[in-house]
């Protein structure tokens, strides 16, 4: 996958930032495995499953016969290669696309488009196929997650969480050189979503936002697995809840908001400056003393 380069930093984004995942950001950085792009599909897909024989009614070949005196592995599945199958082909012919990027075919579209018209043809012979006649496939999965995070991965990937905000200042402070010059759109733009980027995190309580961030870091160790990352996440978070006067005890009594300003991917709802909750423990990260987060990240 290209999003694989920028894996470290579409993490600190989903971590740090507020940042929503959609589909596409789900498929383009294997969180998700395909994509259905229409709901009645969905339909479809849930009667043809309804339809598929059971997990241990798959069956091409007989359990192989017992016989006296021969000791047998009744761990060994003689179907083991064909259970499942008919599920697997039945969600990639529903699918548009899935994470290795084929198409509901099963077919990888590099080789088979028409370099000018962007098209799928069905016979390799342009000449005598019309133009109606040609399928439009789904090509790649655009990702405003990956976008982001190939366009902001150094500022990312800085080693302190006050370094991120740091360098992501410096780039929201290049609008004001690029906004209205010609040609200059996409920096003013990424400047924005800079300045966009900061204001999430300033929103957030920064005792959270260093905790996430040493989770990323201890998550990224060679010998840590899914299951030892979502262990330590739970643990620390039933910490942070559980906070006598913490951050969420405050949060949680005063009713309002953590403020999401109209950052692109982010479907929830933009709450009202003055709805924002902003009374943390700590003013901003840099109040946040390490000793406070290994309280929270140690043995979990």
């Amino acid at each position: 996958q290209t999003s694989k380069e920028y894996s470290k930093a579409c993490g600190v984004l989903l971590a740090l930032t507020g940042y929503e995942a959609n589909a596409e950001d789900m498929v383009a950085t294997g969180l998700a495995t395909h994509y259905i792009g229409s709901p009645y599909k969905l339909n479809i897909l849930e009667r043809a499953l309804s339809e598929i024989n059971s997990f241990a009614g798959q069956a091409l070949r007989p359990k192989p016969k017992s016989l006296h005196g021969r000791e047998q592995d009744d761990g060994y599945d003689v179907n083991e290669d064909f259970r499942n199958v008919a599920v697997g082909n039945l969600i990639q012919y529903i699918s548009e696309y899935d994470v290795a990027k084929a198409d509901e075919y099963g077919c990888y579209l590099r080789d088979d488009l028409d370099e000018e018209t962007g098209l799928f043809l069905k016979d390799k012979d342009p000449s005598i196929t019309l133009a109606e006649d040609r399928i439009q496939m789904y090509g790649e999965v655009f990702s405003e997650l990956v976008s982001w995070g190939a366009t902001f991965q150094e500022a990312l990937l800085e080693p302190t969480v006050e370094g991120i905000i740091a360098r992501l200042e410096e780039i929201a402070a290049t609008k004001a050189e690029f906004e209205g010059k010609s040609g200059c759109e996409e920096d003013v733009m990424v400047a924005e979503q800079a300045e966009s980027l900061v204001t999430n995190m300033k929103q957030r309580s920064p005792l959270a936002l260093r905790t996430m961030h040493r989770l990323l870091q201890q998550g990224a160790e060679t010998d840590e697995t899914l299951e030892t990352c979502m262990e330590r996440e739970k643990t620390s978070q039933m910490r942070l809840f559980a906070k006598e006067d913490g951050d969420f005890v405050r949060w949680a009594e005063s009713g309002k908001g953590v403020g999401l300003v109209g950052m692109k991917g982010v479907a929830s709802i933009i709450k009202d400056k003055e709805e924002t909750f902003s009374n943390w423990n700590h003013a901003s990260v840099k109040e946040v003393t390490d000793d406070e987060v290994e309280e929270i990240v140690s043995d979990a």
